[in-house]
């Protein structure tokens, strides 16, 4: 089954003309103004009238005003918001009342266990994964094993005798362990992102089972998206 995939960080003509090109499920505009891909809201939306429009755009925020993100959702240039700073449950509700029909999404650094727990309960419609905020690296992926490890559930005390050899069979048998292999761990889909390339993609999907992945350094080539990258990996996501 195809994953989908973004390509984030768009900024340029050029870089729409090739998404025009290669069509991946999403696209993502960098309104942080720290980011040496950010955009204004006016070139977004310069860049958004010359994309296919059957391409949905995202608008990646940092710690911004909910009334702000709102200004750029009615503007046109996005239909997703994606926030990807210390945005809290609170945020996300304030951004419902002022946006009740657009997508949020939520992005977590993950460095343990316990940012992976923090993660499962967002009430955003998506959560990403990710290492932070846009170094082109990977966070420990073995911490999505090591969840699924601590979630097996652990036989304790004796089995409810129903006479059946079965019963006698479960009661004497060892407390049952995770299979090695099976990364499909996390209890919600989730969008992955942080050094993910053409060449990775498809072994992290049949690892890892993300519900999508989130590509901008992996595709560029001296800081500027690059035709053949953007192509292999859209084929990477859309072939696993």
């Amino acid at each position: 089954m195809s994953v989908q995939i973004k390509i984030c960080g768009i900024r340029r003509p050029q870089d729409v003309d090739y998404i025009n090109e290669y069509l991946p499920d999403y696209a993502g505009f960098i309104f942080w103004g720290k980011s040496f891909r950010y955009v204004t809201l006016q070139e977004a939306c310069a860049l958004r009238r010359r994309m296919d429009p059957r391409i949905p755009t995202v608008g990646v925020f940092v710690n911004e005003a909910p009334a702000k993100i709102a200004e750029y959702v009615h503007s046109g240039a996005i239909r997703i918001v994606q926030l990807h700073g210390q945005e809290t449950e609170e945020d996300v509700a304030e951004l419902r009342t002022l946006l009740p029909s657009v997508p949020l999404w939520k992005a977590f650094k993950v460095r343990s266990l316990d940012d992976l727990q923090k993660a499962q309960p967002s009430t955003a419609d998506q959560i990403l994964l990710d290492n932070g905020y846009g170094t082109g690296q990977c966070f420990d992926h073995s911490l999505l094993t090591q969840s699924a490890r601590e979630r097996v559930p652990k036989q304790s005390g004796r089995q409810p005798d129903t006479g059946s050899d079965q019963s006698a069979a479960a009661a004497e048998s060892p407390d049952p362990t995770p299979d090695p292999g099976d990364y499909r761990s996390f209890h919600r889909p989730y969008i992955l992102a942080g050094g993910l390339t053409p060449e990775n993609i498809p072994e992290v999907i049949r690892k890892y089972h993300p519900s999508m992945v989130d590509i901008s350094s992996g595709v560029e080539t001296d800081k500027y998206k690059d035709p053949d990258k953007i192509r292999k990996a859209i084929q990477a996501a859309h072939g696993a």
